[in-house]
Order: structure tokens, then sequence, then C-alpha cells
């Protein structure tokens, strides 16, 4: 697994009181006095990033705060303020055009999460446990992440080396190709809503602009908007994927330049092997040429490019006679295989498969390579011991279990990689548990339902 070097330090370095005029101040109760806020974790040019607590869960989550700090709108300009005795929200000189506008960016900042919640998978930093409307805003509840962004690395001065580079580079664009093949434009990628941990780079929060199709930003002296593609900024400018494509090539232009102490970029570049380097710097001009038509379209051509070496297209071409007939028997063999899959009875209803992309596989239950021991539905009576079991091979990494009742409560309980068993202490209830693993880079998961009886 590779894992870049001081995670815990990076982000203990940059994140020492943070403090803004208009953030909540400690303590401030929101949502019914469920969540309690700590401090300030983070803040965006759209909204605070706090660090707060669940008193129900009792857990510290990271809350987003919808708060503009810039000019939004077309016909007219929309500004926000704080209310300092009352802690709201409020919108300058309003009017009834205003209101709606400020109404259809409320309903585009909750309809995020739900973004979230179909594009993570696996083990993500942020996982969307609740989303609300208080205090004249809007307000997105995830788990709490410890883990430092690339903003944070940059900021401390970090030297990538070389295999950072590369590893950045791949995990960010594949990041983005899930979202370009679900035809989804991101918008907003900057190392601020990049966050690395542990053999893993997750990109955070799609951005309210994606939902707002009339909204026109003005925020040309914020901080982001260096990551922002020229279409972006200009009347009328046409936005889609190859946006996103700027955008990535932006930010890793940053991390190369950080590879030297002159923070320069062609000096970065010199530290890279021969054939990196030419691909690194041939991929990352295209990805930032003006005309959005004359760059990558898409990160999936942007990563074929990237990962493509010139040299070997002389070594062996296939005959289009070959492909044809390869073809034809990649396409028999898949057929034949989804007849299997459709009427093999010992798969029924236990076995899932998370996410589109993943391929079906050929396990029946009895050679599956991660499966619950017990049945479907396992009922606990009160003051049993409550415990979970499941098989799981050699070649399985097991990732955590996401466990919702009845009334739509989550709770998320982090595994180790070969953990097998769980013992559990919930309420009275009816429960389902998601058990997602790992294998050969295929993220899947089993389900199993229980009934704890008072």
């Amino acid at each position: 697994m590779f894992i870049l070097q001081g995670l815990e330090a990076v982000k203990a370095q940059n994140r020492k009181n943070i403090k803004h005029p208009d953030a909540l101040p400690a303590d401030t109760m929101l949502n019914g006095n469920r969540y309690s806020i700590l401090s300030v974790e983070d803040i965006c040019d759209r909204a605070f990033i706090y660090k707060a607590f669940d008193t129900v869960k009792d857990r510290y989550v990271s809350i987003k705060e919808f708060f503009p700090k810039d000019a939004f709108g077309i016909q007219e300009e929309l500004y926000f303020v704080r209310n300092l005795e009352t802690h709201c929200l409020e919108l300058k000189s309003p009017n009834s055009y205003k209101i709606k506008q400020f109404e259809n960016l409320i309903e585009g900042f909750v309809e995020e999460a739900k973004y979230l919640e179909k594009i993570s998978y696996g083990d993500p930093v942020l996982r969307i446990l609740d989303a609300f409307e208080d205090f004249g805003t809007a307000y997105i509840v995830s788990n709490y992440n410890q883990w430092p962004s690339l903003q944070d690395y940059l900021d401390v001065k970090y030297r990538f080396s070389e295999d950072e580079v590369e590893w950045i580079a791949n995990q960010l664009i594949d990041s983005i190709m899930r979202f370009h093949k679900r035809k989804i434009i991101h918008r907003n990628i900057h190392p601020k809503n990049i966050y690395l941990k542990p053999g893993q780079l997750i990109v955070d929060s799609i951005g309210t602009c994606d939902f707002l199709q009339d909204i026109k930003l003005y925020d040309s002296n914020v901080y982001e908007s260096k990551y922002h593609a020229p279409e972006i900024m200009i009347h009328n400018g046409v936005i889609g994927t190859w946006t996103d494509v700027y955008a990535i090539g932006k930010v890793l232009i940053d991390v190369i330049s950080m590879m030297t102490e002159s923070e320069d970029y062609f000096n970065g570049l010199e530290m890279l092997s021969e054939s990196k380097r030419e691909r690194f710097e041939t991929v990352l001009k295209r990805s930032m040429i003006f005309n959005h038509k004359d760059r990558f379209q898409d990160a999936i051509v942007l990563k074929k490019e990237l990962m493509y070496e010139k040299d070997t297209e002389r070594v062996f071409k296939t005959p289009r006679s070959m492909i044809a007939v390869i073809a034809m028997i990649s396409f028999l063999t898949c057929a034949l295989f989804v007849w299997q899959y459709q009427n093999d009875t010992m798969m029924a209803d236990n076995f899932y498969i998370f996410d589109e992309e993943v391929p079906l596989g050929s396990a029946s239950l009895e050679k599956k390579e991660c499966y619950f021991i017990t049945k479907d539905f396992q009922v606990f009576k009160a003051g049993e011991e409550q415990r979970v079991l499941w098989f799981a091979s050699g070649r399985v990494s097991i990732s955590h279990l996401e466990i919702s009742n009845d009334k739509k409560n989550d709770l998320i309980l982090d595994l180790s990689d070969k953990e097998m068993e769980k013992s559990l202490d919930l309420e009275p209830g009816i429960y389902q548990i998601k058990l997602f693993y790992k294998l050969n880079e295929e993220v899947l998961l089993e389900i199993i339902h229980i009934e704890i009886l008072e």
C-alpha cells in the first residue's frame, strides 16, 4: 500500500487556531441541540467546515455550513452576512427574486450530499451522515476526517518524490473518472478538496455550482479560482468534463512544483525520469489549453494519455482480424457468464455488487471469497451477545461495516484487513448490516439483516 509520509503530522502542523469573524462560535448547538460546534476546521469560499460533536450518537463529526463569502447572481448579486446576535445567515437587501435564488442555492447545497453518496464507495474519507437547515442556511454532516488535504501538504512545503507525484496523478484522475463515467462534472477540483489517507486519495465536494446552471460565479479573487478553467470565468463559457481536466492539470503542476526548493514547475519536471518527464509535460500542457475543444475532453482520455508509452506502439500491432475474433469470443463468454449468473440460485439475494463499474464475478455461495456465515436474517434476544461472523479468504481486504436501522440511523464501524467477526452493542430493533470488502481492486459488499428483541 502506497502511503505518503507524515499524514497526521502534516494536518496537525497546518490546522491550528483557524478563526474567522463570520464562523459560528464554539458551543453553538445545531439541529435541535443535536450537534455542538467545537472549532473551525477549514474555510472554503462558500462554506465553513467545523469539527462538532454529535450528542445523540456520541461521536465527533464534520459539519459543512453553506456560507458564500462572495457575490452570486446574474441579474442581481446576492450578498450574505452573519447576524452576530442570532448567528443566522441573512441576505442583504432581499427581494422576491433574491429570496428565490437563495432558496435554489440551499436546495443545491443539500443535493450535493446525495451526489456524494452516489459517487463514494469502499472506504471514503467522507461519508454523509445527515443534512438539514438551521440558522437560515444549510448544513451537511459527515464522519470526522482525521486526514490532511493536499493543500495542507502544499502549505507546509512538503517535497514530493517522483513516486508520490505519479501516485497522486493516478489516484486523482481515477477519482474524477468515476464522475465523468456518470456524466457528472465536478467543477470544484482544488487541493483543499483532495484528502490523503494511507493508500488512498479522495476528492470531496462536487460543489454547489453543479446544480445551478443559471448562476454565474464572481470569484476571480477567491483562492480556488486559480484552478478554474477559462470557461468558468468568461461570459457564455461552455462548461463540461474538459473543465475538470483543466483543474486536474493545475493541481498536478502545483504538486510537481513542490518537488524542489525553488518550487518551480520546470525545475520539478527535471526531477522526473526522462519517460515520465515527457509524458507529464505533454499531457499537462494539453490539459490546460485555453480553448476547451483542444483539451482532453474528460478524465478517461486523460488517463489513457498519461499512462501511454509511445515506444510500446512499435513493438507489436495486433491484426484487425485477430481483434475481431477476440471481441467475438469475449462477447460470447460474457453472454454465457451473465446467463449463468442470472440462473444461479445459490447466489440468491445475499450477494450484492455495490457499484455498476464492478464486474459481476462468477462465485457461488460455497466458493465466494467473502460472505456472512449466518443466514440472511438473524434474531438476537435481549442480553445475548450480538456477534456477526463472516468468511474471508486470504485474497480479501476487509473495509468496514455499515449498520442502519429501521429509523434510518447509520453507524459506521471500521475493520481491520483480516477481521472476520464483530461483536455489536445495538438497541432493540431491525438492522441492515453491510460488509464492505475489496477483492482484486474491486469493491464489493455483503448484506445481512438482524433483529434485536426486547
